[in-house]
């Protein structure tokens, strides 16, 4: 059976459905793909990109693409000139409507070496509105062989008329065990961790909410030494809140989190923490049989929770949903952190 998608782990159902579209040319003019950081999003568009210009494509003999021709090793490199790449400026919290309309301007020109043109877009949640209608023109009448990939972290803030003219695809999640074996068994750095720190590795699989994009990140040297501070940071303000309820305790422990303004991807990397770790907490306090992803043990996460109830969780949980969402709209940090702070205290 012929390899789809290759450099794509799991998400089976969609490598089969989207290559299949490729190889009968039926390819969505659109695609709208839904995933966190490290869950595979920007692997599968450059797979998606070099399979549509691959010059191997129809051949069974090859995977799909075949990531050795001309055309898929610029692709899968980020050299190819007829696959442009958008992301947002560092610092900025949004995408505006002029790097949209530059975009928009190219598609309506022919491709240069490749049969398809293919425009993939990072952090699409945070295009403005008026980035999206502009985009919406292309949507609606798109260019031939032009092919538009929307890589997003959630898609609350993508217009329903951007959202109904593009095919959508939510990321697969793995549980932390299949992360594990598939890093021992692909990636050398990581099956070396995997001996030389066990204790490193089993935190940063189980911590990384399903991504192994995340988890590699998470093996990282600095990162592995900065993991254990960042889960005390988490594991502190939950306690905080669940066990002491002090208005002492837990601004100390909120004052842990990053708070400059350069920090802003730093706090809603921590704050996405704490809500997987609340979400942790709700499975434990409903009953539910399922896999952990922040905690390591139930032990651990009993310990944390303390008395807290059900409907408490629900409103830390929605209270730290909402700063996240405050922080990705550029809130000014310290006012978002006071605010958390005073909510946290009164749930």
């Amino acid at each position: 059976m012929r390899d789809i998608f290759p450099r794509l782990f799991g998400n089976d159902a969609t490598k089969a459905r989207i290559g299949n579209a490729i190889l009968t040319s039926h390819v969505p003019h659109a695609f709208l793909i839904d995933g966190g950081a490290g869950s595979g999003k920007m692997t599968l568009a450059k797979e998606i990109s070099a399979a549509l210009c691959c010059a191997n494509k129809n051949d069974e003999r090859y995977p799909l693409p075949c990531a050795v021709c001309p055309s898929c090793k610029r692709i899968l490199g980020d050299g190819h000139v007829d696959v442009h790449t958008l992301e947002r400026e560092a610092g900025r919290a949004t995408i505006g409507v002029e790097p949209i309309r530059e975009l928009r301007r190219d598609m309506f020109l022919s491709a240069t070496e490749a049969e398809y043109k293919v425009y993939i877009i990072s952090d699409a949640e945070t295009l403005t509105p008026a980035a999206q209608n502009a985009l919406l023109i292309a949507l609606e009448e798109p260019p031939k062989n032009v092919v538009i990939m929307l890589l997003a972290s959630g898609t609350d803030k993508i217009l329903t008329t951007v959202k109904s003219r593009a095919q959508y695809i939510a990321m697969s999640r793995f549980k932390p065990e299949e992360i594990r074996e598939y890093l021992i068994t692909t990636d050398r750095d990581a099956e070396r961790v995997s001996r030389v720190d066990p204790d490193g590795f089993e935190i940063a699989t189980a911590s990384a909410d399903g991504r192994i994009g995340m988890a590699k990140d998470m093996l990282k040297p600095d990162r592995r030494e900065s993991l254990a501070e960042e889960r005390g940071e988490t594991i502190g303000i939950l306690r905080a809140v669940c066990r002491s309820g002090s208005y002492a305790d837990i601004y100390s422990a909120i004052s842990a989190m990053p708070s400059k303004s350069t920090d802003r991807q730093e706090l809603s990397l921590s704050l996405e923490r704490i809500m997987i770790a609340i979400s942790d907490l709700i499975k434990l306090k409903e009953g539910a049989v399922c896999d952990m992803l922040f905690f390591r043990s139930e032990e651990e996460a009993e310990d944390t929770v303390g008395t807290a109830s059900l409907k408490k969780l629900f409103k830390l949980y929605d209270i730290v949903s909402k700063a996240y969402n405050d922080n990705t709209k550029n809130a000014n940090i310290s006012a978002l952190l006071a605010s958390l702070g005073a909510e946290l205290r009164m749930a």
